[in-house]
């Protein structure tokens, strides 16, 4: 390698000058280069290059052998799960399958449901479908792993003239329950189906009844009151409870507290399906459940047979235009001046003005806190059912 530098004079006596002349000389690189070498020069020839080297080239085989010996213990409990795979497939084409199912069993396969019946899922619906009998047919009783009130059950289903079928997998039921809990326990039957009533009739201590329309005639049928200590019959109205899973919880606490009866309204009301049946612990099945095509004149109607119509609003001041107010802790002096009907609407809107105005009475539920934020100004339409209940009946 060489180096040019230009040339410079200095002395004592004279200026410091420089001249034009060139200084040449060789330095020596540290290394050895390849500067003279035929072909490119390349940067990696003079500074050396760390390569790691593989697992398999320090064991002295193949990169395939080497993975093969390492994951040796995971391929033969592959094949023990392909061979027991291959065991269930050939043991169901031969029809010598076990009931019980095994760890590796396949995908559970497809049900084909009917969209006319409901399937009645969890272990209290299923047991108050068949003890209840309100359903015009029952048919298949679809169960994994029997429990303790199997046999409760099949005597049950025996005496409706059903059958039961044993399924391989808990996957079968989640089909027809919708993946909803089931607890071994799936009922295929017919859906219960509301009575519509056009109005409520004169009643007494023991006894309640309904007007219904038959063959365009008005007829009055009696029914029991079922509460041992009952002055007057306790009804509930629903208006426009659009979830199931409320619905499902007002009828339990329904049932439970002592109410005669419940009236849906027509529209905008969920349906009596098997969500609500599980959400009730099966009371859905118990309780007399009627609907109601034309609910002004329901109301009017049955204020006109005296009836105490009772409605839940919030606490607003616009809401005391409508009726009568009454202290939560007074309700059950109504109950024991005449039958009442008490009306709950839903969480969003509340009860409809038009049904509002018919009543007799209006009942609000306050909170005694001081420092309530108006985000959670309420409770849940189920619990305050339940509070107003206990007041009526206490």
């Amino acid at each position: 390698m060489y180096l040019v530098f230009p040339g410079f004079n200095m002395s004592f006596h004279s200026k410091r000058s420089f001249s034009t002349a060139l200084l040449c000389c060789e330095i020596k690189a540290p290394f050895k280069t390849n500067v003279n070498s035929k072909g490119p020069v390349r940067f990696d020839k003079n500074f050396p290059v760390y390569e790691r080297t593989k697992a398999w080239d320090r064991e002295g085989m193949d990169k395939d052998t080497f993975f093969r010996k390492k994951y040796a213990h995971i391929h033969v409990k592959q094949k023990a799960i392909r061979d027991e795979r291959r065991m269930v497939r050939e043991a169901k084409l031969e029809g010598k399958m076990d009931s019980r199912p095994t760890r590796f069993q396949e995908q559970p396969r497809r049900i084909v449901t009917d969209s006319m019946y409901d399937y009645v899922y969890g272990t209290s619906p299923v047991i108050a479908a068949l003890k209840a009998n309100k359903r015009t047919h029952f048919g298949t009783l679809y169960v994994y792993n029997p429990k303790d009130k199997h046999e409760e059950i099949l005597e049950l289903l025996q005496a409706r003239g059903g059958k039961h079928k044993l399924v391989d997998s808990r996957g079968e039921l989640f089909q027809l329950a919708q993946n909803k809990a089931h607890n071994g326990y799936v009922l295929m039957c017919n859906p219960l189906m509301p009575l519509e009533i056009r109005a409520l009739g004169k009643s007494s201590a023991e006894t309640y009844s309904i007007v219904k329309q038959e063959v365009g005639e008005s007829v009055t049928e009696e029914c029991p009151v079922s509460r041992e200590t009952a002055k007057h019959p306790l009804g509930i109205y629903l208006d426009e409870i659009s979830d199931p899973h409320n619905l499902g919880a007002i009828l339990r606490s329904a049932y439970f507290l002592g109410a005669d009866f419940v009236v849906l309204s027509d529209k905008n009301c969920a349906p009596l399906s098997p969500v609500v049946s599980k959400i009730s612990a099966g009371a859905m099945e118990f309780m007399p459940i009627y609907t109601s095509p034309k609910p002004v004149d329901f109301f009017e109607r049955s204020q006109e047979n005296g009836w105490n119509i009772v409605s839940t609003v919030a606490p607003h001041a616009a809401n005391k235009n409508y009726g009568n107010m009454i202290k939560p802790a007074h309700l059950h002096h109504l109950v024991a001046d005449a039958p009442t009907l008490l009306v709950v609407g839903s969480e969003g809107e509340g009860i409809r003005t038009n049904l509002k105005s018919r009543s007799t009475h209006l009942v609000e539920l306050r909170s005694p806190r001081t420092d309530l934020d108006e985000s959670v100004d309420s409770l849940n339409v189920s619990v305050a059912t339940a509070l107003l209940l206990q007041n009526l009946l206490q």
